[in-house]
Order: structure tokens, then C-alpha cells, then sequence
């Protein structure tokens, strides 16, 4: 996990502006993450912009998981750090590394890496709590980007939740064609 206090915070690429703002955040979701709902959505915002990821995008992950270990599964700040974490995931893929690899070399990809591994057993407990349908699929995209499923994933991250299909020329949800024997 890079430092706080390391110097490449502010040669990372991010969507964001002023480095210190990000470090401040992470710093709050660091040391108090059941009151850190303002400073998550600073560290997504720093992170991510309209689907584009950055090197701030895998840094900030390994902050996300260990804020949500720290969480009870059904706490709502849980939900938004898996949440995040997930889409990052989705966008970063497997190979952290490539996205900047002069500044994230190996020790922050395999940061990345070990979080993610550490994320899907998370997401998984959390599934278990009863959530509003939406927040359950994105739970459950987090818990598909965190086993490498990144088209189910995919699937589950859309806004709308409807899918076009084209064999079947239609929409569907779904969650509500999965387990049905035509599906």
C-alpha cells in the first residue's frame, strides 16, 4: 500500500485536482471509516471520472478494502467502500501496472492485488445482509470484479439495470433471468 506520505501521491494521474484533498480523505476513511461518508466520495472522485481510470484509481483501492474490514457487513459505509472498490476493479482489470508503470511498479499492483483478493470475501459476507435490490447488484458486480467475472460484473455494474440482448431482440434484467431453465 503506498504511504501517505510518499511523494508519488502527486505524480499520479487523477481526475481530481490538489493531491492533499485526496490524502486528507483517505486519511479520514483510514481512521474513522463508519464517519467517513464524505471522504469516500472524495477518494471516488479522485479516483474515478466517468469510467476513466488513473493511477490514483489503483492506489486508493487497498484503502477502500481495509476501511471496509473494519465495518460490520450490513454498515451503509461498507457497502459505498466494496462499491467503489469493485468498479475500480472492473475498469483497472487484472494488471494494475499497466495503467502507469514507472510510478505503480510492482509493490502498488501487487498492493492492488492482495486488496482485491481480500475484497471478495467482504463483498461476499455483505451479500448476506438485506439490501435494496440496486445496492445488492452492485455488491454483487463488486463481488464478480473481485473473482475476476468482469463481463458479470459488467452486467450487474449497468445503469439502467436493463440489458439489451440481441437474440432475443428485447430488454431483460438480470437478475431475473438467472436461474430461470430457459435463461
Amino acid at each position: 500500500m503506498l504511504a501517505l506520505d510518499d511523494p508519488r501521491w502527486a505524480e499520479l494521474s487523477s481526475p481530481g485536482g490538489p493531491v492533499a484533498e485526496l490524502l486528507t480523505a483517505l486519511r479520514t476513511v483510514r481512521n474513522s471509516p463508519a464517519d467517513a461518508k464524505y471522504a469516500i466520495e472524495v477518494v471516488a472522485g479522485y479516483a474515478c471520472h466517468q469510467y476513466s481510470v488513473y493511477g490514483t484509481t489503483v492506489a486508493v483501492v487497498p484503502y477502500l478494502v481495509r476501511a471496509a474490514s473494519e465495518l460490520p457487513p450490513a454498515h451503509r459505509n461498507r457497502y459505498e467502500l466494496l462499491s467503489d472498490a469493485g468498479v475500480f476493479t472492473l475498469l483497472v482489470g487484472d494488471r494494475p501496472e499497466r495503467l502507469c508503470p514507472r510510478l505503480l511498479g510492482p509493490t502498488l499492483g501487487e498492493a492492488f492485488v492482495a486488496a482485491v483478493g481480500v475484497a471478495g470475501p467482504l463483498a461476499g459476507e455483505s451479500l448476506l445482509e438485506a439490501w435494496p435490490e440496486d445496492q445488492f447488484a452492485y455488491l454483487l458486480a463488486a463481488l464478480a470484479a473481485f473473482r475476476g467475472h468482469r463481463r458479470v460484473g459488467g452486467l450487474l455494474s449497468r445503469s439502467p439495470r436493463e440489458v439489451w440482448c440481441p437474440g432475443c431482440n428485447a430488454e431483460f434484467h438480470p437478475l431475473e433471468v438467472w436461474g430461470r431453465p430457459d435463461a
